[in-house]
């Protein structure tokens, strides 16, 4: 169980750090990949999900 607990942490963390990379991303260039953006975005959408996976679609999605 302790180990799903770390999945989960290690999946909201990744979410953190592509929507900061996002951001820096379109600070500079003034582009961000479609896949990515839409991944966060539907992610604040998401009220009841069963895990830290759900909330993000699967986590091949947090890849950049």
């Amino acid at each position: 169980m302790a180990s799903k607990n770390w999945r989960e942490q290690a999946l909201a963390l990744a979410g953190v750090f592509q929507a900061t990379a996002l951001v820096d991303q379109i600070a500079r260039s003034g582009y961000i990949p479609t896949a990515p953006y839409e991944t966060s975005i539907a992610s604040l959408f998401e009220q009841n999900p069963a895990s830290a996976e759900a909330v993000y679609g699967a986590a091949s999605q947090l890849e950049m």
